[in-house]
């Protein structure tokens, strides 16, 4: 009977140590792969830079148009966003492709005055520079949209299953309320010292904008609610439901949607 507890215990322990080498020889070939895709990401990007240093030389001497040396730039700048890792960085190469699509677009333009061009060409080196732009202003959206919801506000009113409250009319907890913005930092703070601390994600490219506020109770638990929003006539309106996001602001018996109105403290 030991003997047969003994073997038992021999197979416990070493199933538990194969899979503890199993979750290390896991870990440490998710790291290899890391270092591996890194190391041919760069050696990528170092190959296309010299391509366009051998293209700009090119074109120096009259050897080539601009516009492969501008599409040579392109691929560079597209293989070092896969490499960058912040949001700055990300942005100063968006720049980068507008200057680029920039200088095709003027190139064009001269071609064209010099009838060596076509209308049709123009159009799409246009084309190319407005959505070099749109690409920029995608990435920076967010901190757009934060920059217009930056401030202290008050609640003025609030309004659920068509009943609309403002002032004395509001639960004594909620008068006065105030939502303080700052970047991305919202502070809540309420008459009855209740305050709450959340992280705000905004996503401008739905109608309506859509809210995202990261919360975490005093138990450390979080969670996030979905709102949506926008600003009219300077106040800022704000939809959000018990479950799910809200898909309009209209609010009714069978709609479980609460929507608040703030105004700028000025």
């Amino acid at each position: 009977m030991k003997l047969r507890s003994s073997i038992a215990l021999i197979a416990i322990l070493s199933i538990a140590c194969a899979a503890g080498s199993f979750g290390y020889a896991q870990q440490e070939t998710e790291s290899d792969f890391r270092a591996v895709l890194n190391e041919l990401l760069t050696e990528r990007r170092d190959t296309l830079a010299k391509r366009v240093v051998m293209l700009e030389t090119k074109s120096a001497q009259g050897q080539l148009m601009i516009d492969a040396v501008i599409a040579a730039r392109n691929q560079l700048l597209d293989a070092e966003l896969q490499l960058v890792k912040t949001k700055k960085q990300r942005v100063a190469i968006y720049q980068k492709r507008i200057d680029n699509m920039r200088e095709l677009e003027d190139s064009v333009k001269r071609r064209l005055e010099n009838g060596l061009a076509t209308h049709e060409s123009l159009l799409s080196a246009t084309a190319a520079r407005l959505q070099a732009e749109i690409d920029l202003v995608r990435e920076g959206d967010g901190d757009v949209l934060l920059q217009e919801l930056q401030g202290v506000w008050i609640l003025e009113s609030m309004e659920m299953a068509g009943i609309k409250r403002e002032g004395d009319e509001l639960p004594e907890r909620f008068r006065e309320m105030q939502q303080s913005i700052k970047g991305d930092r919202m502070t809540v703070t309420r008459i009855d010292n209740k305050k709450y601390e959340c992280v705000l994600t905004v996503n401008g490219e739905i109608e309506p904008k859509q809210l995202d506020v990261l919360s975490t109770d005093d138990q450390g638990k979080s969670r996030t609610a979905k709102w949506i929003y926008k600003i009219a006539d300077g106040k800022l309106i704000i939809a959000e439901g018990k479950t799910t996001r809200p898909t309009s602001f209209e609010t009714g018996p069978k709609i479980a949607t609460k929507v608040s109105t703030f105004t700028l403290k000025r």
